[in-house]
């Protein structure tokens, strides 16, 4: 029983030291440092200006209005493979 009961406690601190390290790397802007500045989930700061990153749909659709995709090639569809016959 007391290994059991010691395994419980120490998988629940780790679960718990987890979720605290979760939050604290989604609320930081600190993931990536470099001289001219640091980056982060959520803003990019560089040389004490700092931005909000947008989201990654603004992203795509900023991208769709700005620069036109070329009209996709034909689809060309594959010749069928000889199948075997039946086993005998």
């Amino acid at each position: 029983m007391g290994v059991k009961r010691s395994l419980q406690c120490g998988g629940t601190l780790l679960g718990l030291l987890a979720n605290i390290f979760t939050v604290l790397s989604t609320a930081s802007n600190y993931w990536i440092r470099f001289p001219t500045g640091h980056s982060g989930l959520w803003q990019d700061c560089t040389q004490g200006t700092c931005s909000n990153m947008p989201c990654q749909c603004e992203a795509q659709a900023v991208q769709m209005v700005s620069a036109p995709q070329p009209p996709s090639p034909t689809t060309q569809t594959a010749p069928a493979l000889p199948t075997a016959g039946p086993l005998p």
